[in-house]
């Protein structure tokens, strides 16, 4: 038995130096024609906001969910984002989430990197909804957008990311009942 882990601690020290050099975030082209692509820099982060005109959550409230994703300080479009609704009653809903100007994101540019949506709750118990945004580059067609940048920036996109990622965020929100 000691020598066989003695083997195995041996191959995994051996594999683990091969593995080593290779970065992280580096695409290794399959075949001599493929190109290297542009794997993403930094951290990749996406956050949810949660609207709604008043400041009690109950049935029949309109709640506007925003969506951005971020490479570092920069905002990022072309990605696809689907919105998970959890309800207290155990019911789940997904609904996909636009930057394309089309209402309801229609009230910011497209391509801004905004990914919004609108919804009204109705017929909802008292508890807690869970909202999880899954923010994925399927197509490797991310990239960062200056269109929303305070800085401005030229050209208003960047390189893009062909890098797959995936990328989940969170929020609750408390309903109350009357």
């Amino acid at each position: 038995m000691k020598k066989i882990c003695i083997c195995i601690l041996a191959l995994l020290m051996a594999c683990s130096k091969v593995f080593a050099a290779i970065p992280c975030d580096m695409i290794i082209p399959v075949n001599s024609s493929a190109r290297v692509a542009r794997g993403y820099r930094g951290a990749i982060s996406s956050h949810i906001q949660v609207r709604s005109s008043t400041q009690v959550v109950r049935s029949g409230t309109e709640l506007t969910v925003v969506v951005t994703t971020n490479e570092g300080r920069e905002t990022l479009t072309g990605l696809r984002v689907i919105l998970y609704v959890d309800l207290p009653n155990g019911n789940r809903g997904s609904i996909a989430l636009s930057d394309d100007m089309v209402l309801p994101d229609g009230v910011r540019m497209a391509g801004s990197g905004m990914y919004t949506t609108s919804f009204i709750l109705s017929d909802i118990t008292e508890g807690q909804i869970l909202l999880t945004a899954n923010v994925t580059n399927p197509y490797g067609t991310a990239r960062p957008t200056r269109l929303m940048s305070r800085s401005g920036g030229w050209p208003p996109f960047g390189e893009p990311i062909e890098e797959f990622f995936q990328r989940l965020a969170q929020t609750a929100i408390d309903v109350w009942v009357d």
